[in-house]
């Protein structure tokens, strides 16, 4: 079982690190590990943040693991003060099956993580279109 660290990942110009602080660990089933970027935003619900939790398949062969990802973006107000106008969400599950070998396991999670991070999937999504 993978202990909770902190979580470094490039921006958007790809040259630059943002770093993810370890919030809160899982504490069990569908107890979410929560990181949060600790370096912008003025209050807690101004800052990007990432969410993992775990929870036993229906059938009990397997384990499916959900995340989320919300990064909001704030407006000042003429009154000087600042809120959240929106937030922009990454959501997904992940079914990880008892009985598949574990380097079947190990390559599946590659490319599906290496396929999100495609050049032409993250620019359908910041498209707001899939491919035609």
């Amino acid at each position: 079982m993978a202990q909770q660290t902190n979580l470094t990942v490039m921006k958007a110009d790809g040259t630059t690190a943002v770093t993810f602080t370890a919030i809160q660990p899982a504490s069990g089933d569908r107890q979410p590990a929560i990181w949060r970027n600790e370096s912008v935003g003025a209050a807690i619900a101004h800052r990007p943040r990432f969410t993992l939790s775990s929870r036993k398949a229906g059938n009990g062969d397997g384990r499916w693991l959900d995340y989320e990802f919300t990064y909001p973006s704030t407006v000042t107000g003429s009154d000087g003060r600042i809120s959240v106008a929106y937030k922009h969400v990454h959501k997904g599950s992940v079914l990880v099956l008892d009985n598949q070998p574990v380097a079947d396991i190990a390559e599946g999670v590659a490319q599906a993580i290496n396929l999100l991070d495609h050049a032409d999937v993250v620019a359908a999504i910041k498209s707001q279109f899939a491919p035609t």
